[in-house]
């Protein structure tokens, strides 16, 4: 398996600078764009200011590259770009278009016992309650509770929303010639330019099952 780091920032890519030489996150991504077989990706963000991303990913599913992309809430991304997508989509059937835009389960077992400190109905280790959070910065809960009307009356919601929030992108998944790219860089100008971001480039079996992750994410969002 062959692995190698990858980056966006000037600071990250200078030449000699570390033990390893660490690649250009656009120029990773567009390499491996350039002829797939198979292209599965995985977005929290896609900018259309991201040209050559949005070209390579045009080209490939003109040319009948069977291509999978899961993107997180669809109809909140960049306009130009979510305009993009959706045409491709409704043009070609080989592109597979999944709007992942979930709800969870605001139950979760509990650690700890404990004492709700609203309504002082108390919990054992291992019991299921509810949670929530107190705002969308945190994921700490500030209201625990065993009891459904003590949630529901405290603002609790029984079904909160889920983010994806990957950056991945996998060619060829069912070949040995597999490539990955993992990353906290979005799809973006800023992610492929202009902020300091770290990924991963992968060679092998785990760039093989990345590939199977994004399509079972993918057909769980169809189902």
């Amino acid at each position: 398996m062959t692995t190698k780091i990858i980056a966006t920032g000037t600071d990250f890519i200078q030449s000699g600078m570390f033990a390893l030489p660490v690649l250009g996150t656009a120029s990773t991504i567009e390499k491996i764009m350039e002829n797939p077989h198979t292209l599965r990706i995985l977005a929290y963000s896609i900018s259309s200011y991201a040209d050559n991303f949005l070209e390579l990913l045009k080209e490939a599913i003109e040319n009948q590259v069977e291509t999978t992309l899961v993107i997180n809430d669809l109809d909140n991304q960049e306009y130009r770009a979510k305009k993009v997508l959706k045409n491709l989509s409704a043009d070609y059937s080989n592109f597979h278009l999944v709007d992942f835009n979930r709800t969870g389960n605001a139950q979760m077992e509990s650690k700890t016992s404990g004492t709700c400190s609203l309504c002082g109905k108390s919990w054992n280790a291992s019991e299921i309650i509810f949670f929530q959070q107190e705002n969308q910065k945190t994921n700490a809960p500030f209201l625990r509770c065993n009891d459904e009307i003590c949630f529901k009356s405290n603002g609790g919601n029984m079904s909160p929303k889920k983010i994806l929030h990957a950056k991945v992108i996998v060619v060829d998944e069912y070949r040995d010639t597999a490539k990955a790219i993992v990353g906290s860089a979005n799809f973006s100008w800023g992610g492929l330019a202009n902020h300091y971001e770290v990924g991963t480039y992968v060679e092998g079996e785990h760039a093989k099952a990345l590939g199977q992750m994004i399509l079972s994410v993918a057909d769980y969002d169809k189902n």
